[in-house]
């Protein structure tokens, strides 16, 4: 309702001391009750005595943080007796209550719902007239409640009451939504990153992101995600298959469409001669990046570079050496991001298809050099159906919560951009069939914008062979087969060298503190990624003939 008035602009406008939409509201010690013994604590680590501003925004955050642990003990409470199995009381619920067991959320969050229950039939367009401001500034003040209230939801290891935490968990395993009401109403999900940079009404919140799309949402928690050699760091093995792409994998398709002219467009199919060997061509290199840079976090392979056989054959060979899988796989009218995410006890396994399909022009055709195989007179599509929409989320720990995407769907301000920019993923990999990474192309520009808002850092992954083909006029060929993009350093192109088979890229996680557009601050909770290594992979001969006996073996 905040976003549908406009009402959230009133807030994230600056206001003088006689403004009458003064926010956050500048609370007295009297409005305060516990939480007043927090606010000299909060002015000795930065807030100046003589600031009534900052001082205002401290009473406002100790006020929230106070009143959202009398939420959540409450909340905790029902939950246990809902479900007697779902946890001991967390350390410190208890430490607030002096009369037992909360019998409600508390007077502050009653007294809200009252006053939005009392204005329910209010319209939502009044909410930004001056005579609708008290209604409005209940809505802000339930909603910032809500907000702390639900720090954790969704990130393993970072809830304190486990009933709570794992009704969160269980409700975005099997619904993809931490709210009761249907998803073709709403969706309510965890939140990563608090955007920095501009004001909307994803400025106002720290911990919850709404999505009001058709798009599907699974959320996974895996804690089987590999370290690297320290804590807060990953390594992610790319490797960029296949290495080499001929013209003639491209070819004109038999699928016609009669409602396009078949003068003016065609279809084209794409099936490389490289064939894919899981022994060679995966636990091979697996093997020669551990000996050389540690264990394996993640191995990722771009766009379309191997077929669903392939995608089974090379999880059965990984087993549980890494904690997922990320490739691009195609099949017959259809592209998609396979994910596998190891558990403890079961591999999960997701399908997120392609939502744009690629379309092959003169110019491309000619940069990739494929005009033995496409006629350049036409406009050549990719001939995969338009499936429904979804977009898979890994959350592994506090710090990494991982989102992929494939090709144009990086590109396309559709509604799935829209939710990445709501959960704030603090990692973002685009799976590419693009020519060479270079930041001055397309993917770089784009993934400078994810990195501007909501701050998450982009990895984008293409083909050597692709890269290779993609010679522009007056250029020469790229081995740039990856690029990096975080908030903090900028971008770097990532090239696979002569002889190497694949490169591991080695990122760690920085904690940083973000604001909210009422000031909230989140103490140091957010997490930046940065790229900290890049290891070329190669492999001996000798490694891969034993890697094809073993597996030979074993199958």
């Amino acid at each position: 309702m905040l976003a549908d008035s406009g009402a959230y602009r009133l807030v994230i406008s600056p206001h003088s001391e006689a403004s009458e939409h003064q926010w956050p509201p500048d609370l007295g010690p009297q409005q305060l009750d516990g939480a007043y013994d927090d606010v000299p604590r909060r002015r000795r680590r930065g807030a100046s005595t003589h600031d009534h501003a900052e001082l205002r925004r401290a009473r406002w955050q100790a006020h929230l943080e106070y009143t959202s642990r009398a939420w959540r003990g409450f909340a905790e409470t029902q939950e246990r007796r809902r479900t007697p199995s779902g946890g001991r009381p967390s350390p410190g619920i208890e430490a607030d209550r002096e009369n037992g067991p909360p019998s409600g959320p508390g007077s502050t969050i009653e007294a809200l719902c009252r006053l939005l229950e009392a204005n329910f039939d209010a319209p939502v367009a009044g909410l930004a007239e001056p005579e609708a401001w008290p209604l409005c500034q209940a809505m802000l003040e339930l909603h910032a409640h809500a907000d702390v209230a639900s720090a954790g939801f969704g990130v393993p290891g970072s809830c304190a009451e486990p009933g709570i935490g794992m009704r969160a968990r269980q409700a975005l395993l099997y619904r993809g939504t931490v709210s009761d009401f249907g998803t073709d109403r709403i969706r309510v999900l965890p939140k990563l990153r608090t955007p920095q940079t501009g004001l909307t009404i994803r400025s106002l919140s720290h911990n919850l992101a709404i999505d009001r799309s058709e798009v599907k949402v699974n959320w996974q928690t895996s804690t089987m995600l590999l370290p690297g050699e320290r804590a807060h760091e990953l390594n992610l093995l790319i490797i960029p298959w296949p290495y080499t792409v001929e013209a003639e994998d491209f070819r004109a398709s038999s699928i016609a469409d009669t409602v396009v002219d078949p003068r003016a467009f065609g279809f084209f199919e794409y099936e490389p001669t490289q064939r894919f060997d899981p022994a060679r061509n995966l636990l091979a290199v697996v093997s020669a990046a551990e000996r050389q840079v540690g264990r394996m976090s993640a191995v990722v392979l771009p766009e379309s570079s191997i077929n669903e056989e392939e995608v089974d054959a090379a999880e059965a060979a990984l087993g549980d050496r890494v904690g997922f899988f990320l490739a691009g796989v195609r099949a017959h009218r259809r592209n998609y991001a396979y994910l596998g995410v190891r558990h403890p006890s079961h591999l999960a396994r997701y399908d997120q298809d392609k939502h744009h399909r690629w379309r092959l022009d003169a110019a491309q055709i000619a940069q990739y050099g494929l005009g033995q195989s496409l006629d350049a007179g036409r406009l050549w599509w990719e001939p995969m159906r338009v499936r429904p929409r979804e977009i898979n989320f890994v959350c592994a720990n506090p710090w990494l919560c991982m989102a992929p995407l494939i090709c144009e769907d990086l590109a396309r301000p559709d509604p799935v951009a829209d939710v990445i920019r709501a959960v704030g993923p603090n990692l973002v990999i685009a799976l590419l069939m693009d020519g060479p990474q270079l930041s001055a192309r397309w993917p770089g520009r784009y993934a400078s914008v994810l990195a501007d808002d909501p701050g998450s850092s982009i990895l984008t992954v293409t083909s050597l062979g692709m890269a290779l083909r993609s010679v522009p006029p007056g250029m020469t060929p790229r081995r740039t087969v990856a690029l990096w993009k975080d908030p903090a350093e900028g971008a770097r192109e990532i090239d696979l060298e002569p002889g190497a088979d694949a490169v591991v890229v080695t990122i760690a996680a920085e904690f940083v503190e973000e604001f909210t557009a009422d000031g909230r601050s989140d103490h140091g909770a957010a997490v930046r990624l940065v790229l900290t290594g890049v290891q070329q992979v190669v492999v001996p001969e000798s490694e891969q003939a034993s890697e094809q006996a073993n597996l030979a073996m074993g199958s």
